[in-house]
């Protein structure tokens, strides 16, 4: 919270002593909050959830830093592996009074085949990749909106596709953790199974696994026929080596790898990163800016002896006050705001 200025202070120190003068505390707590924004304890909350839409944040007058926490989410499973979890980002951004942020809270993926929100990857037939969520400056409509990213939080890669081995089957591939590699999906015993898709990383999208996956792109994962499909992040992941039929003539088929998470984005100036520990989300937190205190009404100084000796006069309440020449006084005698 900014700090009172030393004139204020001394003015703040001379009406407590008064109990005369009227305090008025400007800034934006009189203002009305948006609906999803609490106060507490001079600090501004807004908490955004997944709603697979664009929303947005305009930063209050006064304020020139925030503090984000952003949570992507996971990818889905199958009926043998786990989707992997989104990731954690925590760091504070320096921002501009009045300025629209645009925030991005990834989606876990909805159906078969689809991606999450914010760049998932879709999987026709295995998990598909959660959408990783961010804080931007640009709407995601302009062309140059990735570039423009503060923080991302990466989502969690799909669950690769079981395998059927000679009549008994074998798991497919957990989905990486965002930041994270997917994992191999089971050997059968007449072949491997598919390879895990890589991670997305600071400059390129995670690498398809064998055979046939597919490579994350900036701020998109990538999408399977038969692998887990990538999380979205910074960069996507990629998918996860794709479920293919063994030539035994009995119609088996391997196991799908799981799709990699996609890439957290932390701020050069800091910040933290690990594993979402809950559901997608981005939450926006900043001290409530508060302005200087001003002393409205006229102030009266009187003397021991009760005289009056001093007396100020505000014409308005950005106006400076106005004071008459002080009396004489007497030796010894102090000076308080008349009762």
């Amino acid at each position: 919270m900014r700090l009172i200025g030393r004139r204020f202070r001394r003015l703040l120190a001379v009406a407590l002593l008064s109990g005369t003068a009227a305090f008025v505390l400007v800034g934006s707590s009189a203002a009305v909050l948006p609906g999803n924004c609490t106060a507490a304890a001079g600090v501004v909350t807004c908490s955004y959830a997944s709603t697979g839409f664009e929303q947005t944040f305009v930063v209050p007058a006064g304020v020139t830093s925030i503090h984000v926490v952003a949570q992507g989410a996971e990818g889905s499973s199958t009926s043998t592996a786990t989707g992997g979890l989104g990731g954690r980002v925590e760091a504070n951004a320096n921002v501009t009074p009045g300025e629209t942020l645009y925030v991005e809270v990834g989606g876990t993926p909805p159906s078969l085949g689809m991606g999450g929100f914010n760049g998932g990857g879709g999987a026709a037939s295995a998990g598909s990749g959660g959408g990783a969520s961010d804080l931007r400056r640009k709407a995601r409509a302009d062309t140059d909106s990735l570039a423009s990213r503060l923080i991302v939080a990466g989502g969690g890669g799909g669950g690769g596709v079981r395998g059927s081995c000679g009549g008994s089957s074998a798991d497919g591939g957990r989905g990486g953790d965002a930041g994270m590699d997917g994992s191999n999906g089971a050997d059968c015993s007449t072949g491997a199974g598919g390879a895990g898709g890589g991670a997305g990383t600071q400059s390129s999208g995670g690498l398809g696994g064998l055979p046939n996956g597919r490579n994350g792109a900036l701020g998109m994962g990538a999408s399977s026929a038969g692998g887990g499909a990538g999380g979205g992040g910074l960069y996507g992941g990629g998918s996860g080596g794709e479920r293919t039929r063994i030539p035994d003539g009995d119609g088996d088929e391997n196991t799908g790898g799981g799709g990699g998470g996609g890439s957290n984005l932390v701020p050069t100036t800091g910040g933290t990163s690990g594993p979402a520990t809950g559901p997608a989300m981005v939450v926006i937190s900043y001290d409530e800016p508060v302005d200087e205190y001003a002393i409205l009404g006229s102030r009266r100084f009187r003397s021991r002896s009760g005289s009056r000796d001093r007396r100020c006069r505000s014409r308005s309440r950005s106006s400076k006050p106005e004071c008459a020449s002080p009396m004489p006084r007497r030796r010894g005698s102090w000076h308080r705001p008349a009762g």
